[in-house]
């Protein structure tokens, strides 16, 4: 019981400080690595030509990725009781797996055994799959940069909660607004204010597609011009 408790004292300590010893710095870097290569790994095989000519190679170190982040993921269960103290083992269990990291963790894994559990199309597979990219998350475990930053905006939750209001209330109002400008000389546009709220978003986030704009200003400066020139 002596060594179990040991063992499991530096599991905790390799998976949740983070810092410290060189095996526990070796350990982060070596899986912050390894989720960087993943995702590239995805990216790679969206080319045909070298899906087709290194698809083998891409199956073996998918084997070997779910592998590893199996493993992490069974040994943060068996230390869930360190990170999440509660009267029973069980509670502690289901805290761990229906966390933020835990939830992540199952859907990068979990794709993975679908096929050997359930038949399904080897299309939706593909798609399934996808989910792999959710391990880019996992990197904010192991880098400080990315850890400081999980901080601040946890810190500053109440505050930018605050914005996002401010913000949705305005883009309401000038939705509203440009709804009423718009629904006559664009009816099929404008249809409602949810169609005027999606031009707010895309205008504020100076994305600006150009599916739905506003003409009205248009013809008012064009009779403004037309008026001036006559006056001339």
């Amino acid at each position: 019981m002596r060594l179990m408790q040991k063992i499991k004292n530096k599991v905790f300590e390799l998976l949740h400080r983070g810092s410290g010893s060189n095996s526990i710095a070796w350990m982060a870097k070596s899986l912050e690595l390894l989720i960087i290569v993943n995702v590239f790994a995805v990216i790679l095989e969206s080319f045909e030509d070298l899906d087709l000519k290194y698809h083998l190679y891409f199956e073996y170190f998918e084997i070997f990725t779910v592998s590893v982040f199996l493993l992490e993921f069974l040994l943060r269960i068996w230390i869930s009781d360190m990170v999440y103290p509660t009267k029973t083992y069980l509670k502690s269990i289901k805290k761990t797996i229906f966390s933020a990291n835990g939830i992540i963790d199952l859907l990068a894994i979990l794709p993975f055994f679908i096929p050997f559990i359930i038949n399904v199309d080897l299309r939706n597979l593909r798609v399934l799959r996808l989910t792999r990219l959710l391990r880019v998350f996992q990197i904010n475990r192991y880098n400080h940069s990315l850890k400081l930053i999980t901080k601040v905006l946890d810190d500053k939750k109440t505050e930018l909660l605050g914005t996002l209001i401010i913000a949705s209330c305005v883009m309401i109002v000038a939705a509203t607004l440009m709804y009423n400008f718009e629904k006559d000389a664009q009816p099929d546009k404008f249809t409602n204010i949810v169609n005027a709220f999606w031009w707010c978003v895309v205008t504020l986030t100076t994305i600006g597609y150009g599916d739905i704009v506003p003409v009205t200003w248009r013809n008012s400066t064009k009779r403004n011009d037309f008026n001036l020139f006559a006056i001339k």
